[in-house]
């Protein structure tokens, strides 16, 4: 049992590092890059960060609506379009802000997490299969 911990501890460890590098690193890269290269100022970067917010909210919950590979393939294909179109126009604010608000629809874990307690509630899954499914969940988006 306690290999059993020590691996959920190391599994959870290395999740959160990855999904730290992954979603959150780039969002601490963009607000510098807004303030010291753009030198956007005041409530812009405050908003910008804001339709990210909303988009990352409405794609979790298009993902439970409407899951699906459509659904899915959008989510990141947005993170795709947004980033490259960004680097084609770097200096520009107003592409800049737009683009960030498009990679937020790249938000598609949290929706699928909300799929997946929905049917262990409806199934009535024992918690150790809960925590299985999830465990799974986490590792494959990880990778």
């Amino acid at each position: 049992m306690a290999s059993f911990a020590w691996a959920s501890l190391w599994m959870a460890f290395v999740y959160t590092t990855l999904y730290a590098i992954v979603s959150r690193l780039p969002m601490i890269f963009a607000m510098v890059y807004m303030v010291f290269e753009l030198e956007l100022e005041g409530a812009v970067p405050a908003l910008i960060f804001c339709g990210y917010c909303i988009a990352r909210l409405l794609s979790a919950v298009g993902t439970v609506r409407f899951f699906g590979m459509p659904m899915m393939f959008f989510g990141t294909f947005s993170g795709v379009l947004g980033y490259a179109v960004i680097l084609i126009w770097p200096r520009s604010g107003v592409v800049f802000g737009l683009m960030i608000g498009l990679t937020g629809f790249t938000e598609t874990v949290t929706g699928i997490d909300t799929i997946l307690k929905i049917e262990c509630l409806i199934e009535d899954y024992p918690l150790e299969m809960q925590q299985l499914l999830f465990r799974l969940h986490l590792v494959g988006a990880t990778l």
